[in-house]
């Protein structure tokens, strides 16, 4: 591009900014970060839908785009991050696909998915885990109990037992914090998307989703139990809904497991 002048490189990334989006659609956001590099963000995406975008996108740029006569060469290569796998802040994600970008231009490849390597919040994540055998012989992991409560009683129906592993520098971690070590690979992505027990007093459609999973599971003489009820709004619109059990803060945080018959024994549930 350096034989172009600003009007023709101008013109050029026009026409692949047009190709990026019309390729994209509404399943993402595509943004020019640099004179000649483009980002694509897709909301609640794997490795597997990501590497799937990628492709439909280097077809599409694998055709030439003709300028002032000539006809110019738009292929590119593409580098591919995962959230929260690869970083949970934007800079973090960004960084990563560069690095991800420049190992499919050295290695050949029109697609790379970040691997991570030697960099160091991997690093720190495989120490944790070579401590997760010392934790075990220590005692560092702590049992702990979230209630589940029936929604037409309002009295308790079980617990889920949660591990917690009290780690003497970092404090206490939950488990979704060595599972960020299987997400940095690709292998897995988080299927908690950000819920729709969540958001439904807010999201139409996931209030849908959830009368409509209720009802069906109802038809199939099946229980069912709502997770993540944060608020006393929630809790009322699932106990018209019909559901069955319900857990979350709104309820109670997980308790230390030998505070819960304690818990259980208080008269006034908190829902």
């Amino acid at each position: 591009m350096q034989s172009m002048g600003d009007a023709e490189v101008d013109t050029l990334m026009r026409e692949i900014a047009a190709r990026l989006t019309r390729t994209v659609g509404d399943a993402g956001t595509v943004a020019r970060l640099t004179e000649s590099e483009f980002a694509v963000i897709l909301p609640r995406g794997s490795s597997e839908r990501a590497s799937q975008l990628a492709q439909r996108i280097l077809a599409v740029l694998y055709e030439p785009i003709e300028l002032s006569g000539l006809l110019l060469d738009a292929r590119s290569s593409i580098g591919i991050s995962l959230f929260p796998g690869h970083g949970s802040e934007a800079d973090a994600l960004m960084r990563r696909a560069s690095i991800a970008l420049d190992q499919a231009r050295a290695s050949g490849n029109a697609v790379a998915l970040f691997k991570g390597g030697l960099d160091r919040e991997c690093a720190q994540r495989l120490s944790l885990m070579g401590e997760l055998r010392g934790a075990i012989e220590r005692d560092e992991l702590l049992l702990y109990c979230q209630p589940k409560l029936q929604i037409s009683s309002g009295r308790v129906c079980g617990a889920e037992a949660l591990v917690r592993w009290q780690h003497p520098r970092l404090g206490v971690m939950n488990p979704g914090e060595f599972i960020k070590l299987a997400e940095s690979t690709g292998l897995i992505t988080p299927l908690t998307y950000q819920s729709f027990v969540a958001d439904m007093m807010s999201n139409k459609d996931s209030a849908t989703i959830v009368r409509s999973t209720i009802e069906l599971a109802h038809n199939l003489d099946l229980t069912v139990i709502a997770e993540g009820v944060e608020d006393q709004g929630t809790y009322d619109r699932l106990a018209a809904l019909g559901c069955d059990m319900a857990q979350g803060y709104c309820i109670s945080r997980p308790i230390p497991a030998d505070q819960f018959q304690a818990w259980e024994a208080e008269p006034v549930r908190h829902h």
